[in-house]
Parts: C-alpha cells; structure tokens; sequence
C-alpha cells in the first residue's frame, strides 16, 4: 500500500468532518496510532480526545448530525426542566421569605395599635 499525501490530506478531512457532524466540535490535530486514529481538540487549557476507527470514517455524516442533533435537543429540553424547576424554587423561597416579612410586620403593627389603645 502506498501512503500518498492525498491518502494522508483525504483521512485528515474524513476525520475532521466525522468530528463535527458527532460532536459538533473542531479538531485543532489529529494522532495516528497503532489503535486507531484520534482527534484532539483544546477546550481552554484542557484536551478532549475522540477516537476515531476506520468503521467511523466511513460512516454517513447526514446520520451523525441527526443523532447529535436530537441529542442536543434532549439536553436542552432536559436543562429547560432543570431550569425551571430551580425558578420555582426561588420563587417559592422568595415567597415564604415575604411571607415572614409580612407575618414579622402584621405582628408588629397589631403590638403597636394594641398598644396606642392604652
């Protein structure tokens, strides 16, 4: 087998591109191993590695970008929950907080007129 540039360029493309339709992400290098073919990509002064295997690269991105997609779509429907929830929660707590305030001042001014009535 002969080992060409286009061959090296064309695996490199296939790469990149299979990591954007999986994972929407960038891959700033790629590593070659006896394992297997992996894309690193820096996130802050952090590295994150996808694997990549022949079976990957050969597989159909249109498919990849669905599944991601609705993926993302199931994580943000799942953090609207998360979100919301944590709004009725606040405001719950807010509400008893007002509450008491309100309690704290009833108890005072009811003392207060009880008192003026001496």
């Amino acid at each position: 087998m002969e080992i060409t540039k286009e061959l090296i360029s064309t695996i490199y493309s296939r790469a990149y591109q299979y990591c954007i339709a999986k994972h929407n992400e960038h891959i700033d290098y790629i590593k070659i191993d006896q394992d297997g073919i992996q894309g690193v990509s820096y996130v802050g002064n952090d590295r994150e590695y996808f694997d990549i295997n022949i079976d990957k690269l050969s597989q159909d991105l249109d498919i990849l970008i669905k599944e991601r997609e609705e993926r993302e779509e199931k994580a943000r429907i799942e953090n609207e929950k998360i979100r919301a929830e944590q709004k009725r929660n606040e405001e719950r707590i807010a509400k008893e907080l007002r509450f008491k305030q309100f309690q704290k001042l009833k108890r005072e001014f009811e003392n207060e007129s009880t008192n003026n009535k001496i």
